[in-house]
């Protein structure tokens, strides 16, 4: 039997494999605000229906070193495949940086994702503090970073709570800090599961981030901060000997 010339066309329609959905490519970082020397990690996510055959290119920023960690691939609750590629970012020289486009080619067509930005500060932009917890003393360092630009009225931006702990003292974690604010909205900080690296003049330390964003609610000065958090300390202690 001879299906009409309609039927058949819309069989075939059905049939035909459904195109290539467009390729995107998302640049991330841990922290956004970093002291110099200080190490944290960049994250690229590739969604693509086609399997990539080489590695997004990594661009060249002036002062900025970045350095290929490791990929892997994640399934979607959509069942859609999302190809997953980690870096370390790191400067010595304070600035504020623009991290260009990463890019990939797929089928001859290139796809790129947005340029990010990085702030490196000073070591003089930290403060440093004292702390005692099981019998035990160390110092910590701490600093609140905002962009540099004033915002407008209503605008909303990043910030950040970074919390630098020896490394010797056996790291720490937790699930949130606050800080005071005057003059605009800010959310909670919530602590980012990565830790970062940096030498400090004091030894080698581990940086905590709270990350966050703000809005003033007025024109004129506004404030942010001091604040806290709750660090849970791991710590060595030593009876009769013994290391536990």
């Amino acid at each position: 039997m001879k299906l009409p010339y309609s039927i058949l066309a819309l069989l075939i329609l059905l049939l035909a494999p459904s195109a290539w959905a467009e390729a995107t490519l998302k640049a991330t970082l841990d922290s956004s605000f970093l002291i110099q020397g200080e190490q944290t990690r960049l994250t690229l996510h590739l969604k693509s229906d086609q399997p990539p055959t080489i590695r997004p290119a990594i661009p060249k920023a002036d002062n900025v070193t970045i350095q290929y960690q490791q990929e892997g691939v994640r399934r979607l609750p959509d069942r859609s495949l999302v190809y997953v590629y980690t870096y370390t970012v790191r400067s010595f020289k304070p600035a504020t940086y623009l991290i260009p486009a990463f890019s990939i080619e797929l089928a001859g067509k290139l796809t790129q994702s947005i340029p990010i930005s990085l702030r490196v500060s000073p070591l003089s932009e930290l403060t440093w503090h004292s702390q005692t917890g099981v019998g035990q003393s160390f110092k910590y360092a701490s600093a609140i970073f905002t962009p540099e630009a004033a915002p407008y009225d209503g605008e909303t931006f990043p910030a950040e709570i970074k919390l630098y702990f020896p490394n010797n003292s056996g790291g720490a974690s937790s699930g949130a800090a606050e800080l005071q604010h005057d003059g605009l909205v800010a959310w909670r900080f919530e602590l980012v599961p990565y830790a970062t690296s940096v030498p400090l003049p004091t030894g080698a330390h581990t940086g905590f981030t709270f990350r966050s964003t703000a809005a003033p609610i007025r024109s004129g000065a506004v404030s942010l901060g001091p604040g806290d958090a709750r660090m849970m300390m791991r710590v060595r202690t030593t009876e009769h000997g013994f290391t536990f």
